[in-house]
């Protein structure tokens, strides 16, 4: 019998245009990418979605990343949260031509550490 893995990753959607819905306009759309493999044979796999319509879908609550966090690979994907979200963060910041910190250039540079994220390929 074989053992499956899996971990997850959020991702988030930017709409190039804005989405009606029956609640309102949606420009972005929070999601979670599933990846399951099987532990014996990794190059078996299946990637799928698991999505929520924040204020729509009825299993948008506070236990719905908590249960995700369940995953056994939680601490890869905390650090690549951390990251993106920093990224993201740092990118306003240049977009606005507001000076980064010298802890997000060492960031950005890799100093104190490889910056991961959610993509099959490094960036």
């Amino acid at each position: 019998m074989s053992t499956y893995r899996a971990t997850y990753a959020p991702y988030r959607l930017i709409f190039k245009s804005p989405s009606g819905t029956s609640r309102g306009i949606l420009t972005v759309k929070d999601t979670y990418f599933l990846k399951i493999w099987d532990a014996e044979n990794p190059d078996i796999f299946g990637i799928g979605e698991c999505a929520l319509f924040k204020g729509l879908s009825k299993e948008d609550n506070d236990t719905y990343e908590e249960k995700l966090k369940e995953f056994p690979d939680k601490d890869k994907y905390l650090k690549k949260e951390h990251d993106m979200k920093l990224l993201t963060l740092i990118d306003k910041k240049v977009n606005n031509n507001i000076e980064l910190t010298l802890d997000e250039l060492k960031f950005l540079y890799e100093i104190d550490g490889q910056i991961t994220g959610f993509g099959y390929w490094e960036d």
